[in-house]
């Protein structure tokens, strides 16, 4: 099944923006997404994410940073 996938509507969208079949925008972050932008198919944005090192996963859990995709991209 494909589709567009996002967890919270955090996302604003230019004008004539393509995204195409099967994304998936994690947005506990904002994304922002500019004119005239053009997304593939099985495309994956994330606005969070976790530490790399186990040390730092233990105090924190989750690094949430905004997304900003620019005009004509």
């Amino acid at each position: 099944m494909f589709g567009f996938r996002c967890e919270y509507g955090n996302i604003e969208i230019g004008n004539d923006v393509l995204i195409n079949m099967d994304c998936c925008l994690l947005d506990a972050g904002c994304i922002s997404i500019g004119d005239h932008v053009w997304i593939a198919p099985h495309t994956c944005i994330f606005s969070i994410g976790h530490p790399v090192a186990p040390e730092g996963r233990v105090e924190d859990a989750c690094l949430v940073a905004p997304v900003v995709i620019g005009n004509n991209v």
